[in-house]
């Protein structure tokens, strides 16, 4: 019912804007057309907005999940970056992880998709040091949770531009994965 309701908007005015076609042709006014012709755009520029307003709270919920079944050794620090993506500190002993929830779209090319990915990388650690969470050279792992696109395979770690610095990129449902593997290997992408 909720999703339904996100879509209530756009229904709304999608129905308006039949209402100006009608009108238009009923008394065969050119600029109802014209507003009407306007109206699908702003339709489909909402119905967007809404689909991926709705993925990405679908992916944070998951990653919520996925972090409250971690178990009781792990202590979560959790909030909201510029942009209100998510990003949560994740302690297991000595162990920091950074998670940060990146809202990459499928349809993103490997280029764009690599670059924005290590623009992630380099705004969660930022945000994390200015909250005073970890020192600049804090040894720490890095993932980024892909909330709108899926990897083929989970945990795949990507070689940062930064020298000694790896990105751990994982779906939702990995980030257990990722809590109960402990240190880390890179691979870099093909």
């Amino acid at each position: 019912m909720r999703r339904l309701r996100a879509f209530l908007p756009s229904l709304l005015l999608a129905f308006l804007v039949g209402i100006l076609f009608r009108l238009a042709n009923q008394y065969d006014i050119a600029v109802l057309r014209m507003f009407a012709t306007q109206g699908i755009v702003v339709v489909g520029l909402l119905t967007a907005h809404t689909i991926k307003r709705l993925q990405l709270a679908e992916g944070v919920r998951r990653v919520e999940e996925e972090l409250r079944a971690a178990g009781g050794d792990v202590k979560i620090k959790e909030f909201a970056m510029s942009g209100r993506r998510p990003l949560w500190l994740v302690e297991r002993g000595s162990e920091r992880i950074l998670l940060a929830g990146c809202d990459l779209p499928q349809s993103a090319s490997v280029g764009r998709a690599a670059r924005t990915l290590l623009r992630e990388s380099q705004r969660m650690r930022e945000e994390a040091v200015s909250r005073g969470w970890l020192r600049p050279d804090d040894p720490v792992r890095e993932a980024v949770v892909l909330l709108r696109r899926r990897l083929a395979t989970q945990a795949p770690e990507v070689e940062s531009l930064v020298p000694g610095r790896s990105l751990t990129l994982i779906n939702p449902e990995g980030v257990g994965v990722l809590l109960a593997r402990r240190g880390s290997s890179s691979v870099a992408l093909a």
